[in-house]
């Protein structure tokens, strides 16, 4: 019976660290270039380009993309009202400029909306672009 009542705390603190660890996941996803660079490449599954909803780029829930060209391209992630950056090199990601027919330059998008993941050159795992799947939306 004492060996019972012993291990019930242990059980306890095992219980609660894993809600504890749970509920961190949740607040602080992982947004990193290689987790995204991952997530492009199961889209991908061996094509050379997949049409499909923006919310599919991660395994978190967000509310807002944006798409800003600079030195890298950086993706913005709204998430709760809090902004999350990721930074893109552009020999394995890019969008074109804004001039060009579906660029998503400096466009925001929701999770809903369909994006075009295409591999720049057909056959090559890199550079990966992310277009608008809006025909003619050259936003």
């Amino acid at each position: 019976m004492k060996l019972r009542n012993a291990s019930l705390p242990l059980l306890l603190l095992a219980l609660g660290s894993t809600v504890l660890t749970t509920g961190c996941t949740m607040k602080n996803p992982l947004l990193t270039r290689e987790s995204l660079s991952t997530r492009v490449d199961e889209l991908l599954g061996g094509q050379d380009s997949v049409t499909v909803q923006a919310g599919r780029l991660t395994d978190f829930p967000w509310q807002k993309l944006c798409f800003h060209r600079g030195d890298e391209l950086n993706l913005e992630f709204d998430i709760d009202g809090a902004s999350r950056r990721v930074a893109l090199p552009y020999e394995a990601f890019f969008v074109d400029e804004g001039h060009v027919p579906n660029s998503l330059e400096n466009a925001c998008i929701r999770p809903s909306e369909l994006i075009v993941v295409r591999r720049k050159y057909p056959g090559s795992s890199r550079p990966v672009e992310f277009q608008s799947a809006q025909a003619g939306s050259g936003r």
